[in-house]
This record gives C-alpha cells, sequence and structure tokens, in this order.
C-alpha cells in the first residue's frame, strides 16, 4: 500500500519527467507500451525508493552519449508491470498535460494485454491499433 502524500509525489514526478510511449521493436515487427523516466545517476536513491516502495519496473543505467552526462532511468516495459502503473496512475491520476499522453498509452496498455497473439494458422497479430496509439501519443505532445 502506498502512503497518499508519496503516491501524489510519484504522480508530480511522472507529469514532469515521465515518459509514455508505443514503442516499435525489431523494425516494426512488434509493438510495445513502455514508460521511463530519467534523473541524473546523483540522483539515483529516489529512483531506486520509487521501485523499492511501489515494486514497479527497474533501474537501468542510460549509456553516455557525447556530452552527456551519467543517467539513471526507471523502465517500467513488462505487460504485468504497466498494467501496475496503471493502476497506480488511477489512484493518483496526473495534473498537467502529461495526463494526455497517459490517457492515450493506458488505452494501448489495455489493448496490448488483451491483443490476440497470432500464429502461422492465424497469420501475424495486426498491430494497426497499437500504431494508431503511437501516432496519438505523439500528436498529443506537440506544442499547443
Amino acid at each position: 500500500m502506498i502512503d497518499r502524500e508519496f503516491g501524489h509525489w510519484l504522480a508530480g514526478f511522472i507529469d514532469g519527467e515521465g515518459c509514455f510511449r508505443v514503442h516499435k521493436e525489431k523494425r516494426g515487427a512488434y509493438y510495445a507500451c513502455h514508460f521511463t523516466l530519467k534523473v541524473r545517476d546523483d540522483d539515483t536513491p529516489i529512483l531506486e525508493e520509487v521501485v523499492l516502495r511501489t515494486g514497479i519496473g527497474h533501474l537501468k543505467a542510460d549509456i553516455v552519449r557525447g556530452t552527456s552526462k551519467p543517467a539513471m532511468v526507471w523502465v517500467v516495459q513488462s505487460k504485468a508491470e504497466t498494467l501496475k502503473l496503471v493502476a497506480f496512475l488511477d489512484q493518483f491520476p496526473l495534473r498537467a498535460k502529461k495526463s494526455r499522453d497517459y490517457a492515450i498509452w493506458r488505452e494501448a496498455v489495455a489493448f496490448w494485454n488483451v491483443q490476440e497473439k497470432g500464429n502461422r494458422w492465424h497469420g501475424p497479430r495486426d498491430w494497426s491499433q497499437m500504431i494508431a496509439y503511437k501516432e496519438a501519443i505523439e500528436n498529443a505532445r506537440a506544442y499547443r
């Protein structure tokens, strides 16, 4: 059980720094719902607390490129974890413009978790709905 103060703080943190996306993998052969939140690596302890208190996701060191500084990323990408994050954010709703991304991502997570699997008898999965969610999130991010 997450206490209310921490839950609302985390929702605000996600509102400011989180990234909801529908990710194309294997050159479009597969689509998945991902959530990430990246901080400088000297803020790693706060992400460790988030993972410990929520039981959602894992941490991954970000690859340093060019002049970027070391960073740590909270990654939520499995079907089970995305459902846990949805339940958390339904309890502690986002309040800023990121709530538009989340609303679309939430629908994508629900679809992704019940989508029919492809096989050799019924053919590959139909990814058109996930592609539509991906485009909708990208359009929702446009500056208004």
